[in-house]
């Protein structure tokens, strides 16, 4: 009598790998969520730790702890919208408090085009995306986001380090009111 050889898994192996697989998707999830969150989270910090190093130093010098973002010498201006990031929308300073406010509207954004851009979804589905996309702030967009002059609120050639123009720049240096900045004649 000849035995045969078992060709395949049984349904019972094949549950118990399922089930298997099904216990580590709910252990893992929940953690990939913690890390996303953590990274999110950790970016605002990072952020954070410049505005908390000039609030260190104004209270160093002063005595006091700064009223604003002028104060602490975090800008020209006190809108808590220039420090941006992925998650963060803006990090305000109020008597020598940080505030940091995270936005959701980014991975919004980039899910919505994540979904528009894969070929293999049904266009509905893409299209349904489209307009939701269409629907969310437009200055939720990071590319609509401009760098402007502080003084003159000028969109072209800006100088990111010190948030001014090249003109207003030039006319700073001219009179002095740049550390660090001479200009130079021929």
């Amino acid at each position: 009598m000849l035995k045969t050889v078992q060709k395949g898994f049984t349904l019972i192996e094949l549950m118990i790998v399922i089930a298997i697989i099904g216990i580590l998707a709910a252990i893992a999830i929940p953690a990939y969520q913690d890390y996303t969150i953590r990274s999110q989270v950790s970016e605002g910090l990072t952020l954070a730790a410049a505005a908390k190093a000039a609030i260190s130093e104004s209270f160093a010098n002063t005595g006091k702890a700064p009223l604003d973002r002028v104060e602490a010498g975090l800008g020209a201006a006190n809108t808590p919208t220039d420090t941006q990031g992925n998650f963060v929308s803006q990090l305000a300073v109020v008597n020598g408090v940080i505030t940091i406010t995270y936005s959701s509207a980014a991975p919004q954004r980039a899910k919505l085009k994540a979904i528009i851009a894969d070929k293999t979804r049904p266009m509905e589905e893409r299209f349904a995306a489209t307009l939701k996309l269409a629907q969310m702030p437009r200055n939720s967009s990071a590319t609509r986001i401009r760098n402007r002059c502080e003084l003159s609120g000028r969109p072209r050639s800006i100088y990111r380090k010190n948030k001014l123009s090249r003109i207003a720049l030039r006319e700073l240096g001219s009179k002095g009111l740049v550390p660090g900045l001479v200009k130079s004649s021929w």
